[in-house]
């Protein structure tokens, strides 16, 4: 579905920052592409990333010059609660 927003892009393949491929929605704002990279099975998200799609500053196009990764998960019972049992 977000693939059809006007501007929006499927890219079928994608790797996060942990090396993890998947596929990508994405969209490109000056001289980047920003993705949001889904696993490609559950569709769970896994981080997103920004490619080059021109040349900037010397560097190439498909250059990646920023990414994210979710590497946990986790579930508790209150706001500021971390995964541990401690508080922020």
């Amino acid at each position: 579905m977000a693939a059809r927003i006007p501007g929006v892009e499927l890219v079928p393949q994608s790797t996060d920052a942990d090396g993890r491929q998947g596929i990508a929605i994405a969209f490109t704002q000056g001289s980047s592409r920003h993705e949001w990279v889904f696993d490609k099975d559950t569709y769970t998200y896994l981080g997103q990333r920004e490619v080059l799609v021109k040349e900037e500053d010397g560097l190439k196009p498909g250059t990646v010059v920023g990414q994210t990764t979710v590497v946990e998960r986790a579930v508790t019972d209150a706001k500021k609660e971390l995964p541990d049992g401690k508080r922020l």
